[in-house]
């Protein structure tokens, strides 16, 4: 029934101008937040490498005739960790994936406000629309029930229901009136571009293997749970044989002992921590891990309800027009018997506006359930990766 939309046509229309959507400041804080998460990455990738130590020292005391000066070079580092050295590279790159997928989901998650906001704002209008012409049916039969009690053929309860339903309406017109205001005001919050100049894609469904493949919470889930497991690795490694070179290279000036020259040294140390808290840390370390690792069956289950949620929705939706269509189709055939009616006088233009008042308003229906439909289809696609090619 819908078919996925080919990227780049999607990004062509969206961007034929040189016009971002997004404001420049919520753009460029993304781009910050981006070249962070890439230093952290670097800097945790490298910091086992130990760095050099530049030393210089100059002593003298009432012991010694003459002073010392020793200046030196010094290195103190891990070669080896039982594996932690690998592990802590691989967690940083798994960090950096996993930070990066989040703010590519944070990323998508306001082209999301602002596409389904925009979607909203046409329902809303729809809304308004399709309350004016019930209010146009509620002014006729308060006239009409006007007439009748003067008559005398209704009582004044009749009457003040109809004048009660036309307040209702006009509340409700008010209502609507205000959230247009409050709905421009949010999306003029998140870009420059007048609202009206935006144009909204038409949202294809995704299929449910696509949507669970390229769903950013499982993404994050995965990730999340590689990152603890490398975690968990590092902290076993911690408790585990390290060996370390160590080595220095100087200049002493020593007259007191004759010595004026270049000196190096070289060592090397194995060490192992025997540590009481050990088992301890290395259980919670790990349960951690798998914590993470039970969150990915939730989070799967949470995506497959929400696919099926909006599946349930749009064919519920669908339903919904069918049944309104055939009621159009009947007010169009009741339409043209009244017209004929009215050329012989057997009935009133009264009977007539209501008709297509009402036709109006079940035609609107269709037109906002259309877009509900739209914003249920956003909603899949801005909560995987699919929808970075709106916006890329």
């Amino acid at each position: 029934m819908y078919r996925v939309l080919t990227p780049l046509l999607i990004v062509c229309t969206l961007f034929a101008s040189d016009e971002t959507l997004l404001r420049e400041s919520k753009q460029e804080i993304i781009k910050e937040q981006k070249k962070e998460i890439e230093a952290n990455a670097h800097k945790l990738k490298y910091d086992w490498l130990a760095p050099l130590t530049f030393s210089s020292s100059y002593s003298k005391s009432d012991t010694q005739n003459d002073a010392v000066s020793d200046t030196s070079i010094n290195l103190n580092q891990d070669l080896f960790r039982s594996g932690g050295i690998y592990y802590k590279m691989q967690y940083a790159q798994t960090k950096l994936e996993n930070s990066l997928a989040s703010l590519a989901k944070e990323n998508t998650a306001l082209y999301q406000e602002l596409f389904v906001g925009l979607l909203q704002l046409k329902k809303l209008r729809l809304l308004l629309e399709q309350t004016h012409y019930s209010f146009l049916n509620t002014e006729i039969e308060v006239f009409l029930k006007t007439q009748q009690y003067k008559a005398g053929t209704v009582d004044i309860t009749e009457l003040n229901r109809a004048l009660r339903d036309k307040n209702a309406i006009l509340k409700t017109e008010l209502i609507a009136k205000q959230a247009i205001a409050e709905k421009e005001i949010a999306l003029q919050k998140l870009t420059t571009v007048k609202l009206d100049d935006i144009n909204i894609p038409q949202f294809a469904l995704l299929s449910k293997d696509e949507y669970e493949a390229n769903n950013y919470n499982l993404l994050v889930a995965n990730l999340t749970t590689t990152q603890s497991d490398k975690e968990y690795k590092i902290t076993r490694s911690a408790y585990l044989p390290t060996f370390t070179l160590n080595g220095a290279y100087g200049y002493l000036d020593n007259p007191n002992i004759k010595f004026n020259d270049d000196y190096y040294r070289v060592g090397a140390t194995f060490s192992m921590p025997l540590d009481y808290n050990y088992y301890a840390t290395l259980q919670e370390s790990k349960a951690a891990y798998l914590k993470n690792r039970l969150k990915i069956t939730d989070a799967k289950i949470d995506v497959q309800a929400t696919y099926k949620t909006a599946q349930s929705k749009i064919a519920n939706y669908n339903e919904y027009n069918k049944v309104t269509k055939e009621n159009i189709a009947l007010y169009t055939n009741l339409i043209e018997v009244i017209e004929q009616a009215l050329s012989s006088g057997l009935k009133t233009g009264y009977d007539l506006k209501t008709l297509q008042n009402t036709k109006m308003v079940d035609e609107l229906e269709i037109a906002i359930n259309e877009i509900n439909i739209q914003i249920e289809l956003a909603q899949l696609l801005f909560a995987t990766k699919q929808g970075e090619n709106y916006y890329e």
